[in-house]
């Protein structure tokens, strides 16, 4: 089948897809790229369909190959490669437009029962699709991840400073979120199709993989994880090596999403740490104050704490003012921990309600499997 060019969501495509019914569950592949240069689109989306075909026994499927306002050859010879292959699909944006929004266009164009994602470098290798699309099945999950970060996972091949920040990203938001994920930004996983179609995606960058596992405990979804490899072509490695600024945006990114996880937390333990500094402060205000009532009554001044008190803070007036800053300050971010948490409580049934809104106006799509 030629590739045809027309228009679908706003985007340029090709390849459009024809599935036919059949007992076994439809997959949709889905895989964004970005300057990825023509020889490694052809061999990594050949490494994937090879993968797809060895599970064709149990799974029907399509392959949706998102270019992201690609610069180089990555979208030529993408349209190159799905010429001729009836299940490949091509969506072109026409300016980069980010990783979220990548993903977003490849969710709207999938007709799957199940969706993974993949790295275009393939830095988790095809061999994770089998692996992810069993665990979903037989856990009922609606999100299941390819961890390197949990036990029996392991990443190789990755620069140092990539690998601390995102390992301490990571243990930082499963801190946050008061769970067993190990992992909240990788992009590999595999979706329940249902579950991903009735949640309302706005995020362009990497913040929507966090942002996807937060919506999904606010809607109470189950989310598993996997052991899997993370390894490093060497093309990405040499990439990486002046990609400082990245770096800095993604941290900043990986707070914002902590941010937005718990926000409390923000206000709650800073507010904690004043506290503690204010009673201690306060203890030793206390103690100077009993130490001066002392002197002055062995001195055979008949004085009463009062003056004690003026006494301590004549020579220890640090302590009256760490203290009293630190409990004002206490009391502040305790109190926007308060408000923010009540917030909190406050999106989520809304984001609850709003979902379920947002899933009931869905347009009924064409799905290329049984109900």
């Amino acid at each position: 089948m030629t590739p045809s060019m027309g228009t679908r969501f706003g985007f340029e495509t090709a390849s459009p897809r024809s599935p036919e019914s059949g007992e076994r569950a439809f997959v949709s592949v889905v895989v964004p790229m970005y300057n990825e240069g023509g020889p490694a689109v052809e061999r990594n989306l050949a490494a994937v369909c090879e993968q797809m075909r060895r599970l064709e026994h149990d799974y029907r499927w399509e392959l949706i190959v998102v270019d992201d306002g690609s610069a180089d050859e990555t979208g030529t010879a993408a349209d190159l490669f799905a010429k001729g292959r009836a299940n490949v699909t091509v969506v072109h944006h026409r300016v980069n437009r980010g990783l979220g929004q990548s993903l977003r266009t490849g969710f709207d164009h999938a007709l799957g029962r199940y969706i993974v994602t993949l790295d275009a470098d393939l830095s988790y290798g095809p061999e994770h699709i089998e692996p992810l699309l069993r665990e979903i099945e037989s856990s009922g999950a609606s999100i299941v991840i390819a961890s390197p970060y949990m036990s029996g996972g392991s990443a190789s091949n990755v620069p140092w400073l990539r690998l601390l920040l995102s390992r301490n990203a990571n243990r930082f938001l499963r801190f946050l979120l008061f769970g067993k994920i190990a992992t909240f930004t990788g992009m590999v996983r595999a979706y329940d199709g249902d579950f991903l179609r009735s949640i309302n995606l706005r995020e362009l960058g990497a913040e929507i993989n966090p942002r996807i596992i937060h919506k999904a405990r606010i809607l109470n979804a189950k989310v598993c994880e996997i052991p899997a490899r993370l390894n490093w072509p060497e093309e990405r490695r040499s990439q990486s090596r002046s990609s400082y600024g990245k770096l800095f945006r993604e941290t900043l990114s990986v707070l914002f999403s902590g941010f937005m996880l718990r926000p409390h937390l923000y206000f709650l333990i800073p507010g904690m740490l004043l506290l503690a500094l204010a009673f201690y402060a306060g203890f030793w205000t206390t103690v100077h104050v009993f130490e001066q009532h002392a002197v002055l009554t062995a001195a055979g001044l008949d004085h009463g704490y009062d003056d004690a008190v003026a006494a301590a803070f004549v020579h220890f007036p640090h302590d009256f003012f760490i203290g009293g800053v630190a409990l004002m300050l206490a009391i502040q971010f305790i109190g926007l921990a308060v408000v923010s948490l009540q917030n909190k409580m406050y999106f989520d049934e809304l984001y609850r309600l709003s979902s379920s809104i947002y899933c009931s106006r869905q347009p009924e799509r064409k799905r290329a499997i049984d109900q």
